[in-house]
């Protein structure tokens, strides 16, 4: 799926023309410049491209949406479908992170870009599969996509912006890989959406984490093989960090914690991908008590994916079966 969706994005990107006529350039600041209609219309074009994609080179039958059944859909019920792990916890909030981007990147804010991540999911359940709408599908695409689509936006900004007035084609390039519709909105509104997102200096801490995982003995009651010697890259950024003196906590994610682990060499693609994670301030403010603690309170919402090729413990370790996912989730807590 994750495939087909960067197809998409790029076809949309093709053919997608410049504006004749230079519109009000985005301001973040006041929201001037801000478009609702944009993202909507890029959501209908994208949702088209794919299923175009995903019914020529996939599945005819899956995705040959038609009249028929458009209003079979409407009607029905919802329904928790089986679709395999890495498409329903990973592959639909990768998809609603395509949704949410492009409404974030036309200058909508968090709340109003995650109705379009919903609205989107909405109109591929309804228009884009002839399966029954799922339940579980919006929540991945809609809540799962909003986490997802937030963070990379954050990253491809701070990215961006380190570039000062005019980022170069490196960070351009990379803000588009980290963000696909926010390069896309850059590439074919020019000078409307260049307008780069303010991180407001918050405190940063990233690391990157390269090794290799040797499994000895697997208690393995499949028919899986495992991959004895595997590498692992691992990548996380915390943004954000409290106790940084006039930083303030006023928008949605001003501090995340995102972390990503990739197996280079793994067997095939499901195994790629090891683990997503995301922990985003909703709603909160900071505190301290003295010099010496300081945090951040508030609610938070989480979207993890773990998936890896063996499960551990400590004195065994067993093929997957069926990989765990936390969902999103919202919760009160302190950091």
């Amino acid at each position: 799926m994750r495939r087909s969706v960067l197809i998409a994005v790029l076809a949309l990107a093709l053919a997608a023309p410049r504006p004749a006529a230079a519109a009000e350039p985005l301001s973040w600041e006041t929201g001037e410049g801000k478009s609702y209609v944009i993202p909507a219309l890029e959501i209908g074009g994208f949702l088209t491209g794919l299923n175009q994609v995903n019914r020529h080179l996939i599945d005819s039958k899956e995705y040959g949406s038609d009249g028929h059944s458009i209003w079979k859909n409407l009607r029905g019920p919802l329904v928790i479908d089986r679709d395999p792990f890495s498409i329903n916890q990973l592959g639909h909030p990768y998809q609603g992170n395509i949704y949410f981007g492009f409404a974030r990147s036309a200058g909508l804010d968090f709340w109003r870009s995650l109705a379009y991540s919903l609205g989107g999911s909405v109109l591929w359940e309804i228009a884009g599969e002839t399966s029954p709408p799922a339940l579980n599908d919006h929540v991945n695409t809609a809540i799962g996509g909003a986490f997802l689509g937030e963070a990379a936006f954050r990253m491809a900004s701070l990215l961006l912006e380190g570039g000062g007035e005019n980022p170069g084609f490196w960070r351009e390039l990379g803000a588009a890989i980290l963000s696909p519709p926010t390069g896309f909105n850059r590439l074919a509104f020019g000078d409307r959406f260049d307008a780069v997102f303010p991180s407001r200096n918050p405190e940063i801490f990233i690391r990157l984490r390269l090794g290799a995982t040797l499994t000895n003995e697997v208690n393995n009651d499949t028919s899986k093989d495992v991959k004895r010697q595997e590498g692992a890259a691992d990548y996380s950024i915390t943004y954000g960090l409290p106790g940084k003196p006039g930083y303030q906590y006023k928008r949605p994610f001003d501090y995340f914690h995102f972390e990503f682990t990739a197996v280079p060499n793994a067997g095939d693609i499901t195994d790629a991908i090891e683990n997503v994670s995301i922990r985003g301030l909703l709603g909160g403010r900071s505190y301290d008590l003295g010099d010496d603690l300081r945090g951040v309170w508030g609610v938070f919402g989480n979207y993890d994916y773990f998936s890896p090729q063996v499960f551990r413990s400590p004195d065994w370790a067993w093929a997957r079966r069926a990989p765990s996912a936390t969902g999103p989730s919202a919760t009160i807590t302190t950091a």
